[in-house]
């Protein structure tokens, strides 16, 4: 994805137009975009408040001096120079193109004022204790401009411009369609959602699922789902830490655990080719519900019981999806990591 950087060039303008002109072809060439006193009166008192925007908004900042301290605001300030203190407090990336012999300039490009010219001569001892580089000749400051805005991007990187075409979306890198607050929410999409095919599920107890459509379900199974149900093993020593976690009493999640499991192999007498329970011995997995061509993920979150956890919903034929589901196979189908249920445990 190309960037593009904007770079605002401050300077004197009426001595420094040919000179303005070379720094901006040298921006143009490395695909920058140039902006500066062009667009506004640097002069205006009623400009300062735009011109501040504008440099908040420059990825970075070019100074050119030469031999005119410029007009000044109420303070005796110039406004080149506000700009310049500006941007260095604003933190922007800054790099000067100082003149080199400013005595050998003609005596319409220099300051005539003595007051001016001491302004000028602090300005510029004040300018040299930062990044600076010099020139002679207009021709010359083209040439600096150009190698040297290099090597600044690649000192001080910064995030740069690109066409709003061009940006990723970072919610749909993965395919990602819905974020749900809590869980809860999830759950009113999937019970709204026909079970056709597929129902795959590593959770805990599901309460609110065995309670609100058992009987959908069986009617679901008869009709040809197929359900797996994945789960911590009830007798696991990690439980007790979740309960912990959960805040809730110790054995709680393995009683609801056990409930489940035996919801679904009750569910297994009457459709044997239809229900498969299997468990786990490890720290808990997050939660995964695929409800055929929705599937819905979500960690386990400290002081946060299931209920309040937020949920991730990807949707089929997504980078997303296919991550997720491709994972519970490889865990389904490893022996060593989990096992079949058959009976309750004691």
């Amino acid at each position: 994805m190309e960037k593009r950087y904007t770079v605002f060039i401050s300077s004197t303008y009426e001595d420094l137009r040919e000179e303005r002109e070379k720094v901006m072809g040298a921006l143009l060439k490395l695909n920058f975009i140039p902006c500066g006193m062009e667009l506004f009166p640097a002069s205006s008192e009623e400009q300062w408040s735009l011109i501040q925007r504008v440099i908040d908004d420059c990825d970075y900042y070019i100074l050119i001096l030469a031999g005119k301290y410029g007009s000044v605001n109420n303070q005796g300030i110039s406004y080149t120079e506000m700009e310049y203190r500006y941007a260095i407090k604003q933190g922007k990336p800054v790099i000067a193109f100082v003149h080199k012999c400013p005595d050998t300039l003609p005596a319409n490009k220099v300051e005539c004022s003595g007051k001016k010219q001491k302004q000028l001569e602090n300005f510029r001892k004040f300018v040299k204790t930062k990044l600076v580089n010099f020139w002679q000749n207009p021709y010359e400051l083209g040439l600096q401009v150009s190698i040297s805005m290099t090597k600044l991007i690649a000192q001080f990187p910064t995030p740069g411009w690109v066409k709003a075409d061009h940006i990723v979306d970072q919610k749909n890198i993965m395919g990602l369609s819905a974020v749900h607050k809590y869980r809860q929410y999830e759950n009113k999409v999937l019970n709204d959602s026909t079970m056709l095919e597929k129902l795959d599920i590593c959770a805990f107890g599901l309460r609110s699922f065995r309670d609100s459509t058992a009987k959908e379900t069986r009617n679901a199974c008869a009709n040809g789902l197929v359900i797996r149900f994945l789960c911590i093993s009830p007798s696991s020593i990690y439980l007790e830490q979740r309960e912990k976690e959960e805040n809730v009493g110790k054995g709680e999640i393995a009683r609801t655990i056990n409930d489940c499991i035996e919801y679904f192999l009750d569910l297994k007498k009457d459709f044997p080719q239809n229900v498969f329970v299997k468990s786990y011995d490890s720290l808990p997995l997050d939660l995964y519900w695929r409800q055929d061509d929705i599937l819905a993920v979500g960690p386990y979150l400290f002081g946060k019981t299931s209920q309040q956890t937020i949920t991730y919903e990807y949707k089929k034929g997504t980078a997303g999806f296919s991550y997720y589901t491709d994972y519970f196979e490889e865990l389904w189908n490893n022996n060593e990591f989990c096992t079949e249920i058959s009976v309750i445990e004691a």
